[in-house]
């Protein structure tokens, strides 16, 4: 899939399958963690949920090309998303999450 996803044309299905989807789903949880009063006030909820979709494209990638095995990927996959979203918790949220990592 990642493979057929690189070398697609933006207009191509499998890149809403995979992309936008995958968007959407990130944009419907970050909302409501908005709602949850879990993120800090003005996040860019477009562009959290972009950049967690591509952080998650990015370990895939290093995994593709053999810079993390395959029994280190849920955990890099996992990690890398929750980084992605640290910055953007309030500080009770980002203290949790810190003793979940």
């Amino acid at each position: 899939m990642a493979r057929m996803l690189f070398v697609a044309e933006a207009s191509d299905p499998i890149v809403s399958m995979l992309m936008g989807q995958t968007i959407r789903f990130h944009k419907e949880s970050l909302l409501e963690m908005q709602t949850a009063g879990q993120l800090r006030e003005g996040t860019d909820i477009e562009f959290l949920a972009r950049a967690i979709m591509l952080s998650g494209w990015g370990v895939i990638m290093a995994w593709m090309k053999g810079y993390i095995a395959l029994h280190d990927f849920k955990r890099e996959y996992l990690r890398t998303s929750l980084n992605c979203l640290h910055s953007s918790l309030v500080p009770e949220a980002a203290d949790s999450l810190d003793a979940f990592l």
